[in-house]
């Protein structure tokens, strides 16, 4: 090939120049379109994050007081939680109480029984006795006298 055919080669038709200067025109106006709106994001976070300092350090204090509420509410809830299982602790312990102090009152009924059964098997025991001495010693006043009887006969 001759040095006109590789430079024509090398060199675009003026169609396609064409196509490739509107083409190239585009895409730096799409870059300029991005770079504006970049610029504009830009200004709007800026203007939408800037606030002063009191009005920063008063959105901190209400963070960290949101956060110490939190954490203020959890130990609340565990409390709660603890003093529910307290509670229960507690009302189980009352049941076994009353269950215990029933079976002692049931005891101590048991032993008053047996106590008054023996108090009233000591006056039983007590009467026969009296009784037997009477009766013995009537025995004894009949046995002198029929001797003195059998004596003066």
């Amino acid at each position: 090939p001759s040095p006109a055919t590789q430079e024509h080669g090398r060199q675009a038709s003026p169609a396609k120049n064409a196509d490739s200067s509107s083409a190239g025109s585009a895409v730096l106006a799409n870059f300029a379109t991005l770079e504006q709106s970049v610029q504009q994001i830009t200004a709007l976070l800026r203007d939408a994050a800037f606030v002063d300092d009191e009005t920063l350090t008063a959105a901190q204090r209400q963070n960290s007081h949101d956060a110490e509420a939190i954490l203020l509410h959890r130990r609340i809830m565990e409390l709660e939680a603890e003093l529910e299982g307290s509670l229960t602790e507690i009302a189980e312990l009352r049941a076994k109480l009353s269950l215990e102090k029933m079976a002692k009152e049931e005891l101590r009924r048991d032993y008053d029984t047996a106590m008054n059964n023996l108090s009233n098997n000591e006056v039983v025991f007590k009467m026969h006795y009296d009784e037997l001495i009477a009766k013995t010693s009537r025995i004894e006043e009949l046995e002198r006298k029929v001797e003195e009887l059998a004596g003066s006969a």
